[in-house]
């Protein structure tokens, strides 16, 4: 179902997560970027440098989630 079907109590209040579209629509940016960047690491994780910095990008994403 899309969003506008969906009962109010079953969707996110998204204003209670970003003050408004623009800010949302940067976290998104942000969250793409930042996969985008973890996915370049796929098959060079075999030396200590590529993992560590593998490690903290997912860490700034997890961050960006509230994780």
């Amino acid at each position: 179902m899309k969003r506008n079907e969906q009962k109010v109590g079953n969707i996110w209040k998204t204003e209670d997560i970003f003050k408004d579209e623009a800010a949302s629509l940067a976290f998104l940016d942000t969250y793409k970027e930042l996969g985008n960047e973890l996915c370049d690491y796929d098959g060079k994780l075999g030396n200590a440098s590529n993992l560590l910095s593998f490690l903290k990008g997912y860490e700034k994403l997890t961050c960006l989630l509230g994780g």
